[in-house]
């Protein structure tokens, strides 16, 4: 493969990751002030009014599947997750680079195999419904498929970079 073929797939690869982070961080914030809100109504009704809402810790436990895990793929397409820096430190350059770049190819093997996980329980609970909301277990359990794809493509963007430049 020639330097100006590697460097167009870089840099589609690094694009469409770019564009997805940001959807990402979007549905993040999304989800985060629709928890914030719900959780007000659910205080204010349950304390000020003495009538519990029955949906809303359902919707509030779905809501921090999502946020944890959409903020968790963001953090990974950030490089941002913790590592064992002492570790690290103690090695060489050398060590260290074969190092980052198998960590690399671990975090896109257990992304995608987490992922694709994720979309075959979705299809093996789709005809079930959550105790309140009445809704398909699937809605729930994407969650994991979406975040963990995503993970997929940053981990991707990772190791071609790690591997390419």
């Amino acid at each position: 493969m020639n330097k100006k073929t590697r460097t167009m797939i870089i840099s589609i690869i690094s694009n469409i990751s770019n564009y997805i982070e940001k959807i990402t961080y979007i549905l993040v914030e999304i989800t985060l002030v629709l928890m914030l809100s719900i959780g007000i109504v659910h205080v204010f009704c349950r304390y000020a009014l003495n009538s519990s809402l029955s949906w809303t810790e359902e919707v509030l436990s779905y809501g921090l599947a999502y946020f944890s895990l959409l903020g968790a793929s963001v953090v990974l397409k950030r490089k941002g997750h913790i590592g064992v820096v002492f570790i690290r430190d103690k090695m060489s350059n050398k060590m260290k680079e074969y190092f980052l770049k198998l960590s690399s190819i671990i975090e896109l093997f257990v992304s995608l195999t987490v992922g694709i996980t994720g979309i075959i329980l979705m299809f093996q609970v789709k005809n079930q419904v959550t105790p309140a909301l009445y809704i398909s277990m699937a809605i729930p359990f994407f969650s994991v498929a979406l975040s963990f794809i995503f993970m997929s493509i940053y981990a991707l963007e990772h190791v071609i970079n790690d591997f390419c430049k």
